[in-house]
């Protein structure tokens, strides 16, 4: 039985310092969960730069304060505890 997929996928803008969640369950491609939103594009999923870029950056603490500090393969709507 595999793992279910992640809730989230903590992705960055171009010249951007932090990661930000983006539901993977919605599919808005557009805006994090802290409400920057990223009309260009985000980054973080391409190539393995990408990848390990994302990896290294802090994420976005007002995402973490959103979507919670222990969500782990659930996905919790907006305004619910």
């Amino acid at each position: 039985m595999s793992a279910p997929p992640p809730a989230f996928e903590w992705l960055y803008l171009k010249n951007g310092r932090v990661t930000h969640a983006l539901s993977t369950f919605t599919g808005s491609r557009f805006s994090a969960e802290c409400g920057i939103a990223g009309w260009a594009g985000w980054y973080g999923t391409g190539t393995q730069d990408e990848y390990d870029q994302a990896a290294e950056l802090p994420q976005c603490q007002n995402c973490v304060k959103v979507i919670g500090p222990k969500v782990v393969g659930r996905h919790v709507p907006r305004g619910r505890p």
